[in-house]
């Protein structure tokens, strides 16, 4: 483990993995694309590896430089400094349909030039590499990191493909959503409460952006079973129906059918 210093704040990373990092660095001075994938469960951790991966890059890392929806990403490009780390979080929330997220990737694929341009770092979190298309999975990130926990309760674990065997796991792993492919490294990372901003004002971000996703009128199923799968699992762990028809935005006797019909309707809770 290295010490990382962030204004100040300091935390720890794996040494090999600043070292791909640093690599990563030489390869954005020469235009190159610099987009980071991040996957894991819900609560694994993942958002937190990202800030701190972030926070490696770009040493004026903030609340601002992170998104949630292609509006904000698309506006955070644009204004962005040479040098800045963007992260997109929870970016398979604002892409549960097929065509959402057929739409997202084709906005990121048009800003590439942009980003170039800017020698912009891209993160992106989501729960599984194979809700990407091919081309861009594949093709345009430069690594996998994935979140785990090793008992359902533990966090801080991670493992990493680099770019021919994060290939390979997709084309081996996409029909069963398996991580088939054994990880090229793995490694740990450390909790970092507030580092890097306010988790108060994160939340307050994320929640109102969540709330602009019309779950109601989308007509793609696939999109709707996304929704109920969030529902269930968030009540499963405890969350209250208000709380999670606040934050989903719809009403809570809807949170209730979807909740009591999860299995008559098929849908798997993870």
């Amino acid at each position: 483990m290295v010490m990382i210093d962030f204004n100040g704040k300091k935390y720890y990373m794996e040494k090999w993995l600043t070292e791909h990092l640093d690599f990563l660095k030489e390869c954005v001075k020469l235009d190159w694309d610099a987009v980071i994938l991040i996957d894991g469960v819900e609560g694994s951790g993942k958002s937190t590896f990202a800030q701190q991966i972030a926070g490696y890059f770009d040493p004026k890392f903030n609340l601002d430089k992170v998104v949630f929806t292609p509006e904000q990403f698309v506006e955070a490009v644009d204004c962005a400094v040479p040098g800045s780390a963007i992260l997109w979080d929870e970016f398979a929330l604002a892409g549960l349909s097929t065509d959402a997220m057929t739409k997202i990737q084709g906005v990121i694929l048009k800003k590439i030039t942009t980003i170039r341009k800017k020698n912009l770092y891209i993160i992106f979190l989501m729960s599984w590499i194979f809700e990407l298309r091919k081309y861009f999975a594949v093709g345009r990130t430069r690594f996998l990191l994935h979140t785990y926990t090793t008992d359902g309760i533990s966090r801080g674990f991670f493992k990493f493909w680099d770019f021919d065997n994060k290939r390979q796991l997709y084309f081996k792993g996409r029909k069963n959503y398996e991580y088939c492919v054994r990880s090229t490294l793995k490694g740990r990372f450390p909790g970092t409460k507030e580092v890097f901003f306010c988790d108060v004002d994160y939340d307050h971000k994320k929640d109102e952006a969540i709330k602009t996703i019309d779950f109601e009128t989308n007509k793609d199923s696939r999109f709707k079973r996304q929704r109920d799968i969030l529902i269930c699992e968030l009540l499963d762990r405890g969350a209250l129906q208000k709380e999670v028809a606040k934050l989903i935005d719809i009403t809570q006797q809807n949170i209730s059918t979807i909740h009591t019909n999860k299995y008559s309707n098929n849908t798997t809770c993870i």
